[in-house]
C-alpha cells in the first residue's frame, strides 16, 4: 500500500497526503519565475506557528477565511510558504 496518496488536480499543482491529517501541496507559478509556493496544510496551525516561533521564524502574513486559516512565509529567494489549517474538518 502507497504510504502518500499522490494527486494532480491541476496541471501546474501537486499534492501529497501522508498518513494523518496534513497534506503537501506545491504550485507552479508562472508569474513568479524561479520561484515557487509550497503548501502545508496542517491540522493545528498555532502548534506550527509555535514551534517556528522557537527558531525565530515569524510569518508576513495571517488570515483567516470560511473555508482556512493561513499562516505565509517567505525564504530568502523569494519562494513562498503557506501553512495551512482547514476549518471545521471541511477537508
Amino acid at each position: 500500500m502507497n504510504p502518500c496518496l499522490a494527486a494532480r488536480p491541476m496541471t501546474d499543482i501537486a499534492e501529497w497526503k501522508p498518513p494523518g491529517d496534513d497534506w503537501v501541496q506545491i504550485l507552479a507559478d508562472s508569474d513568479r519565475t524561479e520561484a515557487a509556493t509550497l503548501t502545508l496544510i496542517v491540522s493545528d496551525l498555532n502548534e506550527e506557528l509555535r514551534r517556528l516561533s522557537l527558531q525565530g521564524l515569524t510569518p508576513v502574513a495571517k488570515s483567516m477565511g470560511d473555508f482556512f486559516k493561513t499562516a505565509k512565509f517567505r525564504d530568502p529567494d523569494g519562494n513562498q510558504i503557506i501553512f495551512s489549517q482547514p476549518q471545521n474538518r471541511i477537508y
